[in-house]
């Protein structure tokens, strides 16, 4: 299992924040990456190519491995969605085709993505249909570069997928060897569901592990919480992930702020909306490390 942190395709200063996470002892940087224009022509201007974005995206990889860290995971961001509407999209599929090409030949091996799920009663046939058939046509084409592909389910309350049987019934009809889980630690213990009993039903579908701890559940009060303050067994969940032979990587996500104050220096490493405070994200990913080390 590999301690991770992910830095956008967006990042003006890549190189400052790899930094950042090397003294970290990080030792992967997934990138979340945008598959669509709608997503990064406003980030990077109206006249951009996928081909412009796709060389940012290959230098920054060039970035991170010249400063001694791997990087084997893309996560398409935000592209919530995008397993929904890539059936029927012919130039979404050929943008996708075309970085799987990439990713192949730059030793990339993983996919996270995030899917658009209905509430339960106004999910139709027809939405079962579309992200069935986008996740066939993402598989069978990343399938040809050996990458395999994790999904984010979040099991919200209500939502066509908040059952474990409802996720297993999904993936029945997905039906691709490749076409796996993106497990996060938050969403599952947050639909009440026990973590290290999780890892062991769905061990063989998890490609990717979010971490995070949190307080509640979907139905009431739910928080999230500075690791090793919530009700999540992180070490147990680990500990199950070992069990397993899990080896990708840990990518601990969702940083409460701690009382301690970054100096101004630190602060111009996070400046993007929603961004954390680099102490609380440097101490989490200490602690982390303090936990794999632990088992």
């Amino acid at each position: 299992m590999h301690l991770a942190y992910h830095l956008e395709t967006t990042r003006r200063d890549f190189a400052r924040h790899v930094d950042f996470l090397k003294a970290c002892l990080v030792e992967h940087v997934p990138i979340f990456f945008m598959l669509n224009p709608e997503d990064y022509q406003p980030a990077f201007g109206s006249g951009t190519t996928f081909d412009q974005v796709l060389g940012t995206l290959e230098r920054q990889v060039a970035e991170v491995r010249g400063q001694g860290l791997e990087v084997e995971d893309l996560i398409l961001f935000p592209g919530a969605g995008i397993p929904n509407t890539i059936a029927s999209d012919p130039d979404q599929q050929a943008r996708f085709h075309q970085l799987c090409r990439w990713c192949g030949q730059h030793q990339i091996k993983r996919m996270g993505l995030f899917p658009r799920v209905e509430n339960r009663e106004e999910a139709t046939p027809k939405w079962l249909e579309d992200i069935v058939a986008g996740a066939r046509f993402m598989a069978d084409t990343a399938a040809e570069d050996s990458i395999s592909l994790g999904l984010h389910v979040n099991m919200i309350a209500g939502c066509r997928l908040d059952r474990v049987e409802d996720v297993e019934d999904f993936y029945a009809r997905v039906d691709r060897p490749n076409w796996g889980l993106m497990f996060c630690f938050g969403c599952l213990a947050l639909a009440g569901l026990d973590l290290p009993a999780m890892v062991h039903k769905w061990g063989e579908r998890i490609v990717l592990v979010d971490l995070r701890d949190v307080r509640g559940t979907w139905k009431n009060c739910a928080e999230e919480a500075q690791f090793g303050t919530g009700r999540i067994d992180l070490a147990g969940g680990l500990r199950a992930l070992r069990e397993i032979g899990y080896q990708g990587i840990l990518r601990p996500e969702h940083f409460p702020r701690l009382d301690a104050v970054s100096s101004p220096e630190e602060r111009k490493l996070f400046t993007q909306p929603n961004d954390p405070d680099p102490v609380s994200v440097a101490w989490t990913l200490a602690y982390t490390r303090g936990l794999l080390s632990a088992l």
